[in-house]
């Protein structure tokens, strides 16, 4: 038994090994047909796009590129947050933001998140360096008083009592850029992703 969750959590660190520019992976023929077809999603070209999980099913609908090259197949597996959003596009999902409050006002079509940068002093200088950011996801700024949130796609900061689009990007490396403390908007699903075309799974 002891054997088996020290292999089950080595399963889980190396699917959540990959990061949002290592959307998919190669993978043989072997390991391919060890996942059960759930659903074909499209067929383009030399492209198969299906949904398959393992026969225990804890990785459900894990999705899969088959691309023919005549001569030969390959196989490829996306990474358990990259999604298909149509034939040509795929979103790779940054980790979602964590609430645990029972009131979900700040959850209405998209999320807010309160980030606070942190700093500390270079040694030998007076000036700051960014180390990294702290989240607080369930809380609304004290005025805010919009009947209408944003739904086009972006990251939204509120300053003066409005939302000002800061990014027309969602991804991770967009919210990174913007030094600021307060109040950050992000619509829609409230995900950060970075948007992927399937030629780049080659």
């Amino acid at each position: 038994m002891k054997h088996l969750l020290v292999a089950f959590v080595l399963t889980l660190i190396s699917f959540m090994a990959y990061s949002q520019d290592e959307f998919f992976k190669e993978i043989d023929f072997k390991s391919y047909n060890q996942y059960k077809l759930v659903d074909t999603l499209f067929v383009k070209g030399s492209f198969l796009v299906t949904k398959r999980n393992l026969p225990s099913g804890f990785f459900s609908f894990s999705e899969f590129v088959q691309i023919d090259f005549g001569k030969r197949k390959r196989y490829f597996l996306l990474n358990y947050d990259a999604h298909f959003i149509n034939d040509t596009s795929i979103y790779a999902f940054s980790p979602a933001f964590k609430a645990t409050s029972v009131d979900k006002g700040f959850m209405q079509n998209g999320i807010w998140v309160y980030t606070q940068i942190l700093t500390e002093k270079i040694e030998g200088s007076n000036d700051l360096r960014r180390t990294g950011k702290r989240f607080a996801v369930d809380s609304l700024p004290i005025n805010w008083d919009y009947k209408r949130l944003p739904t086009k796609e972006g990251i939204y900061f509120y300053e003066v009592n409005k939302l000002v689009q800061i990014s027309s990007e969602q991804s991770e490396e967009a919210f990174d850029s913007y030094g600021k403390d307060g109040f950050y908007f992000i619509p829609n699903t409230g995900r950060l992703f970075t948007k992927h075309s399937i030629r780049e799974i080659k």
